[in-house]
């Protein structure tokens, strides 16, 4: 919230080095390549926006071509919020009211100043000391910087220059309580955090959602000294100094460009744009070098949770992504019982990119973290919800330390009313016995081509004869060619009996139709990856453009046996939608009740693919599952609810009887 009277170009204050600063950042900003747009007239939007906030323009403030305030200078002292945060206040700083992007009001931006300031306060505090890598002040470092007279060919924000820049580290914790701290229970290690801001220059709302959380988890807060006793927090607050250092001083492109330069000089000349996707770069480039080779050093390369922050979503409140597996955490939980970080903001599955420091944080070259999240609020909020936003994600946590995290859902109860009714004979059976393939409805052998088959010796139903299929997850799978009744089918069923108990870290698949190479994709039952969840699949072009992904939201391969099946109904015509129906030992699942609907595009009908029908791999080959499975069956219609919950209290030797 603004005071009434904010000025529009305020008195410099503050120490000499800062006002010699803000004058020369002011002065190279200013680019004779926006001459033309200080005559532009503001649009009404603009207009209203810049009166609400009761700036006056003045000639240190000019309007972009499609009428958009572009410069202004904010103190801020001139928000109450401020009070709360004595030490910002000095702080005087240009900012960019973009009327697209900022809807309640302008959030100032988080410098390298405010970030070496704010550690400057910090490592006064008993419980902030530096990180293994840093030195007393908690510096880590210095970034690469970008030197005056060296020209970058196709920056695109004129000519690069920036100092090398401190790079910090601190850990937050209670120093007289050791790691590993006895309980009721027996030793118990403390939980640990890696905390993480600044990775996109222009992304400063992560940057004040952090602070919120900092400030939070050093106060007098009761909460916040069991969480000190109970966690440790490994702290990064700006990763990219080089790239935020440029943006706060030069932002001399259109606004458009200027929200989309993610990167900083040293990354544009090695031909990279986007500072977060090159965190498996190793030593490619200095900063991303100092903060991993730190990160390993604090955490001895093991860790609970990752919280990386960005932010800045002109149109919705914002969303905090994690993998599936990240929401079946007990910190998830906890957030989703206190609707943090707050109501407004959805929560998001999201595996990311390979290379991004979230997913980087999860492999054993980077932190082995299980869970990883990443926190994006959007522009709807203002400053208050944005601080309020990083006190409720540490509170997540206290949750999680002190026990008060929800337990881990279940699957939904049974219909009682439900009464198991038989399905007619399916059009392919296998009943893994290793004298019996697949079958079709005639009861007739199919092709199949076994890869490194191996017969489990403890059958799930004693006396039926079976051996469960034992997939290795490296190369056990087996090809059952194009059986016609199930390439043709415009209606499907496909049941089977798994177990399985790892936690993959990619996708793996138990039946599909799933080819991506010339796009044959048509049909997968999958377990999700970092989960333990089942995973169904359909797409109706072939694409992974347009896909239905069901996701169940509990462990279905908890080292149980367990009867998973999906049933899909063609719509009646081209424009309907098709129906999908995800059951777990007979029960349905449905959203809110043990299912996550991840995507849910119109599939009026199944895509005819090429693709083979594969057990335990898809046709790649590849993305093999670990587990056993048993009793696969597959029906040319879309069995009903009582038919399923028949074939999951039922063997198959049944049926055929």
């Amino acid at each position: 919230m603004k005071r009434v009277g904010m000025r529009a170009v305020v008195g410099l204050a503050g120490p000499a080095w800062l006002v010699t600063a803000w004058a020369s950042m002011m002065g190279a900003s200013l680019s004779p390549a926006w001459s033309e747009d200080r005559a532009k007239p503001p649009n009404e939007t603009a207009r209203q926006a810049v009166e609400s906030l009761q700036l006056e323009i003045g000639e240190d403030h000019y309007w972009t071509e499609d009428g958009v305030l572009a410069r202004g200078v904010v103190c801020l002292r001139d928000y109450d919020w401020a009070d709360q945060e004595p030490w910002v206040a000095p702080f005087e700083y240009e900012w960019l009211l973009q009327t697209k992007r900022t809807r309640v009001e302008p959030i100032p931006r988080y410098t390298v100043e405010m970030v070496a300031e704010h550690a400057r306060r910090l490592r006064e505090l008993p419980w902030v000391q530096p990180s293994a890598k840093a030195d007393s002040h908690l510096v880590l470092g210095q970034s690469h910087g970008w030197p005056e007279d060296k020209p970058l060919e196709g920056w695109q924000m004129g000519d690069p220059t920036v100092p090398p820049q401190n790079v910090f580290g601190y850990v937050i914790t209670d120093p007289d309580r050791p790691d590993v701290f006895p309980t009721e229970a027996g030793e118990t290690r403390k939980l640990r955090v890696v905390l993480v801001a600044g990775n996109h220059p222009v992304e400063m709302h992560g940057d004040w959602a952090l602070h919120g959380m900092i400030s939070f988890l050093v106060s007098d807060d009761p909460r916040a000294a069991t969480l000190r006793r109970k966690a440790v927090f490994y702290v990064y607050p700006m990763v990219n100094p080089d790239g935020r250092s440029l943006q706060v001083r030069r932002p001399t492109v259109p606004p458009d460009l200027w929200v989309r330069t993610r990167g900083n000089p040293e990354l544009h000349d090695s031909g990279e744009g986007d500072h977060n996707r090159v965190w498996t770069t190793g030593d490619r480039f200095s900063t991303i070098r100092l903060v991993t080779s730190a990160m390993r050093a604090d955490t001895g390369g093991h860790a609970d949770y990752l919280w990386d922050f960005h932010g800045g979503y002109p149109h919705n409140p914002g969303d905090y992504r994690t993998t599936a597996g990240g929401h079946e955490s007990p910190y998830a939980r906890a957030l989703e019982a206190r609707q943090a970080p707050y109501p407004e903001v959805l929560r998001r599955t999201s595996s990311g990119a390979p290379t991004m420091l979230r997913t980087w944080a999860m492999t054993s070259e980077g932190l082995n973290i299980p869970y990883s999240f990443t926190f994006e609020p959007g522009c709807q909020l203002d400053k208050r919800a944005i601080l309020r936003a990083g006190k409720a994600l540490a509170l997540g946590f206290y949750d999680v330390v002190t026990g008060q995290a929800p337990p881990p859902p279940g699957p939904p109860e049974p219909d009682p009313d439900l009464i198991a009714r038989p399905p007619a004979a399916p059009v392919l059976t296998w009943r893994f016995q290793p004298d019996g393939p697949p079958r079709d409805r005639a009861g007739e052998p199919l092709p199949v081509e076994l890869h490194e088959a191996q017969w489990s010796d403890e059958p799930h139903f004693p006396d039926s004869g079976n051996q469960p299929l034992v997939l290795d997850g490296a190369a056990t799978y087996a090809d059952l060619g194009h059986p016609p009744a199930v390439v043709d089918a415009e209606s499907l069923t496909v049941a089977a009996r798994v177990r399985g108990s790892a936690r993959p870290g990619s996708t793996r698949y138990l039946v599909s139709r799933w080819q991506t190479r010339g796009n044959q994709r048509t049909w997968a039952l999958v377990q999700h990856q970092n989960t333990r969840a089942v995973n169904v699949l359909l797409t109706p072009a072939g694409s992974f453009a347009r896909r239905k992904n069901y996701l169940s939201s509990f462990p279905v391969f908890d080292g149980n046996w367990r009867h998973v099946a999906f049933t899909y109904q063609p719509g009646e015509c081209a424009e309907q939608d098709g129906q999908l129906r995800v059951f777990v030992d007979g029960v349905e699942l449905r959203a809110g009740a043990g299912l996550e609907i991840l995507d849910d595009d119109p599939v009026p009908k199944l895509f005819a693919s090429t693709a083979p029908l594969q057990v335990g791999a898809w046709t790649e080959p590849g993305r093999y599952f670990q587990g056993e499975l048993d009793e696969l069956a597959i029906w040319n219609t879309a069995l009903d609810p009582a038919q399923i919950k028949w074939l999951a209290e039922t063997t198959l030797r049944e049926l055929d009887d």
